[in-house]
């Protein structure tokens, strides 16, 4: 059955996608809403989501929605893979060593100088990269390093050969260029000045103190993935690849990440390093529909940032509108080719709608509210 929470400690909006008939696999139980409408071509067009969970945050309050066609029983405590999500926890950690003066935005990477007639991974013609360049993927550095074989193999010293004969091709900062090779990067070079391995810093200095439970690099269990209808086994991790795309989540952690982004003053120490992940740089396009933050992407004409990631046997999506008080997540267990937006586009959906997902509190409402 399909489980609703409310919480009265939130403090957020959100709004849902048109209603549609819901298909005959989705749970009967529950009156249609925009949410069920939205996620129609998740379930509908391939590939297929063998399961689906859906987290909305409106009036206060929060609920889930679980669907299913060929996977297993989903609930917003599942723990999936949540892909390229991981990078706004790194971004985050990022600003932590930011805001204790550890590093700037504008630290220059390379370790020696760079002068007119260098080029090299980190410089440009006496142009240095950045922290903020490889956070904010305007490096120029490519999606992926040309020698990258494998999510556990690779590590600081693949990435230091591969890196030792790149050169860039443009002075960073003025393009968008989606690139792990650019948070690979991060994580080895903020372990070099702290002499602190990122994936660790990332669990110490952001997950715990956000009191996220169930989000980790190393998960005891999952729900079951899939690519292309094959059940796939989850493979492990370097320390170096884990900040680029290696972390686990549930709906309910993700809900409450978002929660904190949007009221970063009830974080304690952790406020000032969220604020400025969002901090927008609108002169970067990114995707045709949205420019860049510190740590988010930001879309057109709205206050909507959003990420998304993409894993093997997993895809998920995220985004909230500080403004409005609004959120959703989207957690699935099926791989998606690039480019593949049905997640994005139902996300985007729920936030337009103002009718569907939990609604204001009535008197005459049966519905169960927590005691905050």
């Amino acid at each position: 059955m399909r489980k609703l929470i409310f919480s009265t400690c939130c403090a957020f909006l959100i709004g849902c996608g048109g209603a549609q008939e819901a298909p005959k696999t989705v749970n009967q139980q529950l009156k249609l809403s925009g949410v069920e409408g939205a996620v129609q071509p998740l379930l509908n067009e391939e590939p297929k989501a063998p399961s689906i969970i859906v987290g909305v945050m409106k009036h206060g309050q929060v609920k889930y929605y679980d669907f299913k066609t060929t996977g297993p029983q989903v609930d917003e405590n599942s723990v999936f893979r949540i892909g390229s999500m991981t990078k706004p926890f790194t971004a985050t950690l990022l600003a932590t060593y930011v805001s204790d003066n550890t590093v700037t935005y504008d630290t220059a990477v390379n370790s020696g100088p760079c002068p007119e007639e260098k080029t090299s991974a980190f410089c440009f013609r006496g142009k240095p990269t950045t922290y903020q360049h490889l956070v904010q993927h305007t490096a120029e550095l490519p999606t992926q390093p040309t020698n990258f074989e494998s999510s556990e193999a690779y590590d600081a010293a693949a990435l230091q050969d591969f890196l030792s004969g790149y050169q860039l091709e443009a002075e960073p900062g003025y393009n968008f260029k989606y690139s792990s090779t650019g948070y690979y990067a991060l994580a080895m070079l903020l372990e070099r000045r702290t002499n602190d391995q990122a994936a660790g810093a990332v669990a110490r200095r952001v997950i715990r103190p956000l009191g996220l439970k169930a989000t980790t690099f190393d998960p005891e269990t999952l729900v079951d993935g899939f690519d292309k209808g094959q059940k796939v086994r989850d493979g492990a991790r370097s320390d170096l690849v884990k900040p680029n795309g290696g972390l686990a989540s549930t709906a309910t952690d993700l809900m409450t990440f978002m929660g904190k982004n949007m009221n970063p003053e009830s974080t304690g120490g952790l406020g000032k390093a969220l604020e400025m992940t969002q901090r927008n740089n609108a002169k970067i396009k990114a995707f045709g529909t949205s420019t860049v933050t510190n740590g988010w992407f930001k879309l057109n004409d709205s206050d909507i940032l959003w990420s998304a990631g993409t894993t093997q046997g997993y895809h998920g999506f995220m985004a909230f509108d500080r403004r409005a008080e609004t959120a959703v997540v989207i957690l699935t267990n099926t791989s998606v080719p690039e480019g593949d937006a049905r997640a994005a586009k139902a996300a985007f959906q729920i936030l337009a709608d103002p009718m569907a997902g939990p609604q204001p509190p009535s008197a005459n409402s049966s519905e169960e509210t927590a005691t905050p």
